[in-house]
C-alpha cells in the first residue's frame, strides 16, 4: 500500500531542495530569525573551500606566558577566540584548527581564509598632491590592479583599493609599495622665521650655514636644505620613515615632528612649521592583512590612572612650573611628557567588558570604539573617573601595550559606558578592535610562522574539471542503468537525480565547505548510491522470476536488499567518523573534508534508495507498466504469466 503522506513528504523534500539550489543566495530576515546562505559568485551558490575559491592559509605558533607552560585549555581557548573573531569579521567558511603531532599539547593553530577580499590602504600625503599624480605613480611602480580615490573632506588623504597589493612581477609585500611611495614623496618640513623677537625688536634671520648646523643635530644623516628667501626654508629628509607603527599601520605624530624641528627652534624665532611632504599615515584594512591583524593581536586592553604633577605649587618649590615653563605650557605638557607623570595600575581591564562595538564620536563623527562594562567594571570605572576629575589627571588606555588615548574627565562617569578613540582609528580599525575586545583577549601570544596563498584561478579550473568529471560519470551511470535494468534502471536514474539535488541542497543549507577532496567524495558517494539501486534491482528481479507479482516483488526485493545496503553503508559511515576524528586530531583538513562530505553523501544515498526508489517503483507498478514483466528483465527474457 502506498501511503499518501510518504508521497507528500518526498515531494516537499524535493521541492525544498530544488528551490535551495535554484537561487544562489538565500536570505531570510524575520524578527528574531535570520537565515543567510549561498555565494553569488560560485556555482549554484555553493560554499567553496580554500583550494577551490582561493584564499590564504595561515599557521600561528603559540607563545606561552612568562613562567608558565602551554596547556590544552589555553590552546583550545585561543582557538575558540580566533574562531569567534574570524566569524564576526565576516570571512565566510573560515577554518580554525589546532595543529599537533598527535601527542602532547598542540602548539600551532591553522587558519584558512577562503576568498580574496578587497584591500583598502588609507594614506595621507601632506602637501598639494593630486589624485591623478598618485595614481600614475602607483601604476608606473607596477601595481596596475590598485585604484586611487581622494577623500573629499581633506587634501592629501587617499584610499588605495584593489583585490590585493600585488606588483606585476608577482611581489605581494606591501612594504615594497610603501618604500617606493616614501621615495616618491620624501618628508619635508617648511620652516618660516620671523625677523622680530617677543618684544618686537629686530633680529637676524637664520643663515643657510646655521640651518646646515641645526640639520646635522637631527638623527637623519641624509637631508637637503632649500633657502626660499626671507627666512623661509624647506628641509627635506629623503630617507626618513616614521617610527610609529609598521608596514600595515603607521602614522607620523606630533612628537616625531617636534623632535625633527627641535634643533631649528634654537637658531631663530619660528612662527610657522608645517609638513609639506612625506607619507605621514598608512593603514592597510580589509582582506587578508586586516584578518591577520585581527587574528594575531592579543587584544589585551589595559586602563591606567595617569597621575600628573600638580598644576599649582603644592610643595613650596621655589620655581613652579618646573623647567622654566609658563603656566600655559605647563598645562599642556604636565600629562604628556613622561617625566612629569606616572601611570598607575587600576583594578579595571578588558575582562570587565560585556560588549564593544564600532561607533562615532558625538559632534565630530570620528570613528570610535564604544565599550560597555559589567556591573563591577562600571563601579570601578566610576571610581577611577571620579579621582581623575578631582585631581585633573588622565585615564590612559592601552591596547597590547600600545597607548590609544588618555582622556580627562570632568566628573565620575556612571552607567558603565565609554568610548575609545585612537590617532589612527578609521571605520575598519574600530571594527577590528571591537571584535577583538568583544571576543576576549588571547590566553597566549601568537606568532605567524607560515603564510601561503592559493590562487582563485587554480581553484576555478579544478572545480570546472571536477564538475565535468562528476557530470560525465553520472551520465554514463544513468545510461548503463537504463539500458541494462530497464524500468528499475529508469527508477534508479530518477532516484540518483533526486539524490544529487538533495545532496547539493544539504551542502548549501548546512553549509558545507566544498573542497577538491570533497568533490572526490561526492563522486564516490554517487557510486555508493548506484550500488544500493543495483542491489534493489537484482533482488526485485529475483523475486519476479520466482513468480511473484510486481508489487510484492518490489516489497520483498527491498526487504532482502536492505540488510546489505544498511551494513555496507554503516561500515562506510564508521570509516568516515574515524577519518574525521583522525583529521581533527592531526589537523588534516583534507581528510576531514573528504570524510564529512562522503558521510553526508552515504546517509542521503540510504534515504533516497530506501524511500525514493521504493516509492517510485511502487507507483510505477500500479500503472500499465507494472503488467509488462519484460520491462523488468535485464536480459530480455519474456514472462507470459501475469499475477
Amino acid at each position: 500500500m502506498i501511503k499518501i503522506r510518504t508521497v507528500v513528504f518526498a515531494s516537499v523534500i524535493f521541492l525544498i531542495a530544488l528551490l535551495s539550489i535554484s537561487f544562489k543566495v538565500i536570505d531570510i530576515d524575520l524578527p528574531g530569525f535570520n537565515f543567510n546562505r549561498g555565494d553569488s559568485e560560485t556555482v549554484l551558490g555553493l560554499t567553496l573551500g580554500l583550494d577551490l575559491k582561493g584564499g590564504t592559509h595561515l599557521v600561528y605558533e603559540a607563545e606561552p606566558k612568562k613562567d608558565s607552560e602551554l596547556t590544552a585549555d589555553d590552546m583550545e581557548g585561543a582557538r575558540k577566540i580566533l574562531e569567534k573573531r574570524v566569524n564576526s569579521f565576516g570571512i565566510s567558511e573560515s577554518s580554525v584548527q589546532l595543529v599537533g603531532s598527535g601527542t602532547g599539547v598542540p602548539t600551532k593553530i591553522l587558519v584558512q581564509l577562503p576568498g580574496l577580499q578587497q584591500i583598502n590602504v588609507s594614506i595621507t600625503i601632506a602637501g598639494q598632491v593630486k589624485e591623478k599624480e598618485l595614481e600614475d605613480i602607483i601604476s608606473n611602480l607596477g601595481y596596475e590592479e590598485l585604484k586611487v580615490s581622494q577623500l573629499e573632506e581633506a587634501d592629501g588623504r587617499f584610499v588605495i583599493s584593489g583585490p590585493r597589493i600585488k606588483r606585476n612581477d608577482g611581489a605581494t609585500d606591501p612594504s615594497l609599495l610603501l618604500s617606493e611611495l616614501d621615495k616618491s614623496f620624501p618628508l619635508s618640513i617648511l620652516l618660516a622665521y620671523t625677523s622680530l623677537d617677543d618684544q618686537n625688536q629686530p633680529i637676524d634671520l637664520p643663515t643657510l650655514e646655521q640651518m646646515e648646523a641645526a640639520a646635522s643635530l637631527t638623527e637623519e644623516a641624509d637631508y637637503s636644505i632649500e633657502d626660499l628667501s626671507q627666512g623661509i626654508f624647506r628641509i627635506t629628509f629623503p630617507n626618513y620613515v616614521p617610527r610609529s607603527g609598521d608596514v600595515n599601520s603607521r602614522f607620523l605624530d606630533q612628537a616625531e615632528t617636534s623632535l625633527l624641528a627641535a634643533p631649528f627652534e634654537e637658531i631663530g624665532t619660528l612662527f610657522q612649521a608645517s609638513i609639506t611632504g612625506g607619507v605621514s599615515s598608512w593603514r592597510i584594512t580589509g582582506g587578508v592583512e586586516e584578518a591577520k591583524k585581527l587574528i594575531g593581536e592579543t587584544a589585551q586592553l589595559e586602563f591606567k590612572e595617569r597621575d600628573c604633577l600638580p598644576i599649582e605649587n603644592e610643595n613650596n618649590e621655589e620655581e613652579w612650573p618646573p623647567d622654566n615653563l609658563t603656566k600655559e605650557e605647563w598645562l599642556q605638557v604636565r600629562c604628556i611628557i613622561p617625566t612629569y607623570y606616572e601611570d598607575k595600575a587600576v583594578a579595571l581591564s578588558g575582562g570587565d567588558l560585556v560588549d564593544a562595538f564600532p561607533d562615532v564620536q558625538p559632534g565630530i563623527a570620528r570613528p570610535v570604539v564604544s565599550i560597555v562594562f559589567d556591573d563591577d567594571g562600571a563601579d570601578e570605572f566610576f571610581d577611577i573617573t571620579s579621582r581623575v576629575a578631582k585631581n585633573q589627571d588622565l585615564l590612559a588606555i592601552f591596547l597590547d601595550g600600545e597607548p590609544l588615548v588618555a582622556p580627562s574627565a570632568s566628573s565620575g562617569i556612571t552607567g558603565g559606558r565609554a568610548y575609545i578613540q585612537g590617532p589612527t582609528f578609521d571605520s575598519e580599525s574600530v571594527k577590528t578592535i571591537s571584535i577583538q575586545l568583544k571576543s576576549g583577549a588571547l590566553p597566549v601570544g601568537l606568532n605567524l610562522i607560515q603564510e601561503r596563498n592559493v590562487d582563485a584561478s587554480l581553484g576555478s579550473d579544478s572545480l570546472r574539471k571536477s564538475l565535468v568529471a562528476g557530470g560525465s560519470g553520472l551520465i554514463l551511470v544513468l545510461i548503463f542503468m537504463i539500458s541494462y535494468y530497464r524500468v528499475p534502471g529508469v527508477i534508479a536514474s530518477l532516484s540518483l537525480i533526486f539524490y544529487a539535488t538533495l545532496l547539493l541542497a544539504v551542502f548549501k543549507l548546512i553549509p558545507v565547505s566544498l573542497t577538491l577532496s570533497g568533490a572526490a567524495a561526492v563522486i564516490l558517494s554517487i557510486g555508493v548510491a548506484v550500488d544500493a539501486n543495483i542491489l534493489i534491482s537484482e533482488r526485485t528481479k529475483e523475486e519476479i522470476r520466482s513468480g511473484r507479482n510486481i508489487f510484492s516483488s518490489i516489497n520483498e526485493g527491498f526487504s532482502r536488499a536492505w540488510p546489505s545496503i544498511r551494513d555496507s553503508n554503516v561500515s562506510t559511515i564508521i570509516i568516515c567518523i574515524v577519518l574525521y576524528w583522525f583529521g581533527d586530531r592531526f589537523t588534516t583538513s583534507v581528510i576531514q573534508g573528504f570524510a564529512l562530505t562522503l558521510g553526508i553523501g552515504v546517509i542521503i544515498s540510504m534515504f533516497t534508495a530506501f524511500t525514493i526508489s521504493r516509492l517510485l517503483m511502487r507507483l510505477i507498478s500500479k500503472t500499465f507498466i507494472g503488467e509488462k514483466l519484460n520491462f523488468y528483465d535485464p536480459v530480455g527474457k519474456l514472462f507470459n504469466k501475469k499475477d
